[in-house]
């Protein structure tokens, strides 16, 4: 398998004691997908940035935004496994009450992770499995707890927490994404085909 620089793109990195590189690349397989790749030939401002989206931003900035994230999921997490051991087993007897696979898909409309019937059939998931599925994933504990009718304090508490963090997150991205160092060379649509 050769692997084929089409084309190479470089400006000059924000110190100027190297340079931002851009490749599209091929792979000789078929059906030949191009590939980008970018690189920073600096050490120095590979100790100061990286690249996102096509730009060059602090490195601070992305660890954090990437510690929230990781933040988040795992408190997301432990809220879907408080709520399913507070609740799993009444949210599960609310699906099966409903008897039908196609009942059950149009009851968890809206829910993360909710399936249309024809995907469900097509996994083979028991109304039960696919109950225990929805419940797992923390981004339903809200929802998942409205439908049954129930308010608990520490479940909702961790819904704030995880919208916090959320929110705290997306400021990061903007933070970087606005005080961005360089952009990255790019390359024309057409230059992919």
């Amino acid at each position: 398998m050769a692997h084929e620089v089409l084309s190479e793109k470089t400006v000059a990195c924000p110190c100027g004691n190297g340079l931002l590189r851009a490749q599209l690349s091929e792979h000789d397989t078929w059906p030949h997908v191009k590939e980008l790749s970018e690189h920073i030939d600096c050490a120095d401002c590979r100790e100061k940035y990286v690249i996102r989206n096509y730009t060059l931003v602090n490195k601070e900035q992305v660890e954090e935004e990437d510690r929230l994230s990781h933040a988040r999921f795992e408190l997301s997490r432990e809220r879907g496994k408080l709520t399913k051991e507070r609740y799993g087993d009444r949210w599960t007897e609310r699906l099966l009450r409903i008897g039908t696979r196609s009942g059950a898909c149009h009851a968890v409309a809206g829910l993360a992770g909710s399936l249309s019937v024809t995907r469900m059939y097509y996994r083979k998931l028991t109304i039960q499995a696919y109950a225990e599925e929805l419940i797992n994933d923390g981004e339903n504990a809200g929802q998942i707890l409205s439908k049954l009718g129930i308010v608990d304090d520490d479940i909702t508490q961790m819904g704030s927490e995880v919208e916090e963090l959320r929110r705290q997150r997306a400021m990061v991205v903007a933070a970087y994404t606005k005080d961005a160092v360089a952009t990255m060379p790019a390359f024309k649509p057409h230059e992919y085909r």
